[in-house]
C-alpha cells in the first residue's frame, strides 16, 4: 500500500486503465481481447514506480 500512495502518478494512470478495461469488457463483452489488455497494463500502471521517486 506504500509503494501505491508514494508513487500516485502511476497509480493513478494504472487505475484508469484499469478501469477503463473493466468498462470496456462490461459494456461490450465482444471486445474482452482489448479490454483484458487494458487490464493488464493497469495493474502494473498500480505497481509501478515513478521516475522521480527516490529510495525504495
Amino acid at each position: 500500500m506504500k509503494n501505491i500512495i508514494r508513487n500516485w502518478k502511476t497509480s493513478l494512470l494504472g487505475g484508469g486503465a484499469l478501469t477503463t478495461g473493466l468498462t470496456l469488457i462490461i459494456n461490450d463483452p465482444t471486445q474482452w481481447k482489448q479490454g483484458v489488455g487494458m487490464c493488464l497494463v493497469g495493474l502494473i500502471g498500480i505497481v509501478a514506480k515513478d521516475g522521480n521517486v527516490t529510495g525504495q
